[in-house]
């Protein structure tokens, strides 16, 4: 007999494949000569900052949604509704 699973079917979590990409630009910027775009490093990583706080609070906000409306967060168990509000009237898939 023939189990039916629901879900998205992914492979690696979506964390580690940023995560592998991150690693990625790590290391190529230690690697190789990477241009700084003309602007110090103190705006760079100020820049860089507000960019990572402003993906976190629409991440824990996607899956505040989610938690509301009684959802699966992790894209490999089963969903038991389509969220199309909150930060999801906006984007299709912000996490």
């Amino acid at each position: 007999m023939e189990t039916v699973r629901d879900g998205a079917k992914v492979l690696f979590p979506p964390p580690l494949i940023y995560l592998g990409g991150l690693a990625l630009g790590i290391v190529a910027e230690h690697l190789m000569n990477l241009p700084t775009l003309g602007l110090q490093s103190t705006v760079r990583e100020l820049s860089g900052g507000i960019l990572a706080v402003l993906g976190q609070v629409v991440s824990f906000a996607g899956a505040g949604t989610f938690r509301r409306r009684g959802t699966a967060v992790l894209p490999f168990k089963p969903a038991s509704c389509l969220v199309t509000t909150g930060i999801y009237r906006w984007t299709r898939n912000p996490m």
